[in-house]
């Protein structure tokens, strides 16, 4: 998987691979929420962020979304 998340959407056991092309340390992913990061990350803020916060919130289960997403040296498709 990519991420892990809690009940709260919130990040858990980050792990480095996905910390490294996210940019960030692990630790500091850790307990943030994924629309949150996402939120300040995805390049166009069209459908992709929209389906994958809409179904966050409703705890649903979400597959074959991409997204174009800043990294720390280069953009990334997720």
């Amino acid at each position: 998987w990519l991420w892990r998340t809690d009940t709260n959407s919130c990040l858990v056991n980050v792990g480095e691979k996905f910390a490294a092309h996210a940019g960030e340390k692990a630790e500091d992913l850790e307990n943030r929420r994924l629309a949150d990061f996402l939120r300040t990350r995805i390049n166009e803020r069209g459908t992709a962020f929209a389906e994958i916060d809409v179904a966050m919130r409703q705890r649903r289960s979400f597959y074959n979304i991409e997204a174009s997403v800043r990294g720390r040296d280069k953009d990334r498709w997720w």
